[in-house]
């Protein structure tokens, strides 16, 4: 009956599940950077430890001798001092940033908070998946109404791998038409009425539900979700808050990067229609859509479209990457691969980052068992965590040509709305075309971040082709 304390617990619960698998560090601060690492070292510390307790635990009571009952009071006494230490630097980490703490699911979060950061027309949806239950919180601007509903984390993640699957390969409008209908029943038959009217879900998904499109679950009216309410996904409703604080999206420079135009055909076709939808776009071809300039790009109060290869790192999804152009002279920071563990070390400022690529915002579970929470190290949610307001990217490979297309409606869309109605209507128009009706076409594009922009008719730039 805590209605409001349980969704605080279920927040926290998902955000000491990031922390744990983000193991990279933003050079924000002297301090923060050190207390993380240091955190990382403790958090191995109690894994070991964790792990020898439980093997000496083993012993049954008749067997164990006056030794080995004192390593176990050792390693229990070790454990727990571990800990401490742990919860003592993340306490530090909190204190010295509070916006990257938000997002590594360490700060203290409070409900009335998260409820007051939400507009009238929006409602957030946040899931958390035990090994047999699946709970979901709906907060409005008034309310938070909690729900649960027995289903075994195995069996959401299968039904998961089956609606996204079908999506991202079939060109059929019917693709998985029937596990998605079970799946907008099973995460969404109760958001309806408690969301109201609502134009705006953002959904805070969890486990194996970050790999699935929402966008193209269907409700009982036959419609899809997007053609119902636009979506903004954030990694923890905790993280809210802190990403709208000092949003103050600027409508600067566009800057496009198509580094593979031969290699990539596509890309060149999709910067060219692009540069027609935004006004003076400064556009880097081939060679010149090097690291460094994207670096660059970052790191300035403008926007940022990038149509090349991104590669996920199934082993260790840390270098996960963006494949650019490399520069002369063999600078690490220019080799032409911007890695996730180097993006939680700069320092971004674009107000909204677009990512044309593979899978930039699926992690390495997408092709294991969903389980340990590689969900979180994504391109997308690094840049969010180096400081970006949005970033739109996609879960599965879009082929060149539908991308290009797609990338075109975004920005005719964005000339008068924010990213995430810019991204819902350029959604709505793909599935209404009946040559990409198909999911594979239009559903796997995410939006995450503030979800506050400015349309890019008011941006003031100068063209600039290299």
């Amino acid at each position: 009956g805590r209605t409001d304390e349980a969704f605080e617990v279920a927040d926290d619960a998902r955000g000491k599940a990031l922390l744990e698998h983000l193991n990279a560090v933003k050079n924000s601060a002297r301090t923060t950077s050190r207390s993380l690492s240091e955190a990382d070292e403790f958090l191995r510390r109690i894994d070991y430890l964790a792990t020898r307790l439980r093997l000496a635990d083993t012993v049954p009571n008749t067997e164990r001798t006056a030794g080995v009952r004192k390593d176990l009071f050792d390693l229990a006494s070790r454990l727990a001092d571990a800990r401490s230490q742990y919860e003592d630097r993340m306490s530090t980490v909190a204190r010295a940033d509070p916006r990257g703490a938000a997002l590594l699911g360490i700060a203290p979060v409070r409900a009335l908070d998260i409820r007051s950061s939400l507009r009238p027309d929006e409602a957030i949806v946040e899931y958390l998946a035990t090994d047999d239950r699946l709970f979901t919180f709906v907060a409005t601007h008034d309310t938070i109404v909690g729900r649960s509903r027995g289903i075994s984390l195995d069996e959401l993640a299968n039904r998961v791998r089956i609606a996204s699957q079908l999506s991202a390969v079939s060109r059929s409008g019917d693709a998985g038409l029937s596990a998605r209908r079970a799946l907008y029943g099973l995460l969404l038959g109760s958001v309806d009425s408690i969301a109201g009217r609502a134009r705006r879900l953002i959904i805070v998904p969890h486990a194996a539900l970050s790999y699935l499109p929402f966008a193209a679950l269907i409700a009982p009216d036959g419609h899809a979700l997007i053609e119902k309410r636009s979506l903004l996904l954030v990694p923890s409703a905790s993280a809210l808050p802190y990403l709208r604080q000092n949003a103050s999206p600027a409508a600067g420079a566009f800057s496009i990067f198509a580094p593979f135009p031969k290699e990539l055909v596509g890309s060149l076709a999709e910067a060219k229609l692009v540069m027609r939808e935004l006004k003076k776009p400064q556009l880097f071809l081939g060679g010149h859509a090097t690291e460094r300039q994207l670096r660059s790009a970052l790191a300035e109060n403008g926007n940022v479209h990038v149509a090349s290869h991104a590669l996920l790192n199934q082993v260790n999804p840390m270098f996960s990457n963006i494949e650019l152009a490399a520069g002369r002279g063999g600078d690490p920071s220019d080799d032409g691969r911007l890695d996730v563990h180097e993006l939680l070390r700069m320092s971004v400022k674009s107000d909204l980052v677009y990512l044309s690529g593979c899978e930039t915002g699926a992690g390495a579970a997408w092709s294991t068992s969903f389980r340990r929470g590689q969900d979180y190290t994504t391109l997308s949610q690094a840049l969010l965590f180096a400081g970006a307001q949005n970033v739109v990217a996609t879960l599965w490979r879009i082929d060149d040509s539908e991308a290009s297309v797609f990338a075109a409606r975004f920005y005719r869309a964005l000339q008068a709305n924010d990213v995430v109605d810019a991204l819902a209507i350029a959604q709505r128009e793909t599935l209404k075309d009946t040559r990409y009706a198909a999911p594979r076409y239009w559903a796997a594009y995410t939006v995450s971040g503030s979800g506050i922009s400015r349309p890019i008719s008011q941006a003031r730039t100068a063209v600039t082709v290299q």
